[in-house]
């Protein structure tokens, strides 16, 4: 685990703490491939992630598909096959879920399980706007 980078379990960890109804959370280590999988049984999916994007720690954007498939936009990615690359690669295959991503601006990014204290005083923040969000 790579500090920060897990914030989406924490977040993930939260709902599932709730008993949120109508969210179904799934904990997933890398998005790649496992995306394509879990996109065949929804119509959406919000993918809660660790991002950098000049923002300051624990400040978020919630992302379309066009936003994170867009050239201009640097993705950071840890896992097997890159958000975009997994986005670009459900939509050659006719998967008609549509995909959104909380990204979550990090701190730090180093080996170890220390989530930064901004990020994690934000958790319930996170939560609440995933219970209210209506796409």
């Amino acid at each position: 685990m790579l500090s920060d980078d897990g914030i989406g379990l924490r977040v993930i960890d939260e709902i599932l703490a709730r008993n949120v109804t109508g969210v179904k959370a799934i904990k997933g280590f890398s998005i790649g491939i496992d995306l394509l999988f879990e996109a065949r049984k929804y119509e959406r999916i919000l993918v809660v992630d660790a991002m950098r994007a000049g923002l300051e720690p624990g400040d978020f954007r919630l992302l379309s598909e066009d936003d994170i498939t867009a050239k201009q936009l640097k993705w950071f990615s840890t896992h097997d096959v890159s958000l975009p690359d997994a986005i670009e690669l459900k939509k050659s295959l006719g998967i008609g879920a549509k995909i959104y991503v909380l990204g979550i601006q990090v701190k730090r990014v180093e080996v170890g399980e220390d989530i930064s204290d901004e990020l994690l005083a934000r958790i319930p923040e996170y939560v609440d706007l995933i219970v209210k969000l209506d796409f």
